[in-house]
């Protein structure tokens, strides 16, 4: 027989498609052997350890976001906060006057060095009257703006009304023009390092 008819013959084809059919056997009888016999201990550390580092990153995002969505709520709560007050202060301070009392002389409006800081100390108009010639401001008692262990607090006749918390700083003055100037900084949480809100306003007093 001519040698390149055997090398042409099927037989070799025959041969490696049977090689293939038994790589296929063996690797199904490798799984099936895998199956019963079970997992190595190197295997099940392996997949304990995957399986535990998946869960630390899932565990870390969902805290993540937890501390996010808590931050957020906290700073909307101390904005909030913040407004009322601010609005409070400005709507006393604009019925103020920063001249002086027609019938003491005293001023209506003076900043003091207080133990907590400066303290704004005002008198606001709560009524008007007449005596015969002209309207007359009825002024009220004095009304005391101060911070006292990082709360800012609003005192008239014995009475304090904490205006807002957590302030960690303040400062109040009065500029060439009769216009009051308030600054407040608030923290959002106990740690002031986790966020502040300032808040900073003119008032032009009416009288």
């Amino acid at each position: 027989m001519n040698p390149r008819d055997t090398e042409n013959s099927p037989e070799p084809v025959a041969r490696r498609a049977g090689g293939s059919r038994d790589l296929r056997f063996w690797w199904r009888r490798l799984l099936r052997r895998q199956a019963v016999r079970g997992f190595t201990l190197l295997e099940a550390i392996i997949a304990v350890v995957v399986v535990t580092v998946v869960l630390q990153t899932l565990t870390s995002s969902v805290l993540f976001m937890s501390r996010g969505a808590q931050a957020g709520r906290q700073k909307s709560r101390a904005m909030a906060q913040s407004n009322i007050a601010t609005q409070k202060i400005v709507g006393e301070l604009r019925m103020s006057s920063t001249g002086l009392d027609p019938m003491s002389g005293a001023e209506l409006c003076r900043i003091v060095n207080g133990p907590g800081g400066a303290e704004l100390h005002f008198r606001r108009v709560v009524d008007f009257g007449d005596n015969g010639s002209q309207l007359e401001l009825i002024w009220s008692s004095l009304i005391v703006l101060r911070v006292d262990n990082g709360s800012l607090i609003r005192t008239q006749d014995g009475l304090n009304t904490v205006l807002m918390t957590r302030v960690t700083d303040h400062g109040f003055s009065v500029d060439d023009r009769g216009r009051i100037r308030l600054q407040v900084t608030s923290s959002i949480d106990e740690n002031p390092a986790e966020g502040v809100v300032e808040e900073e306003f003119v008032v032009q007093p009416l009288f």
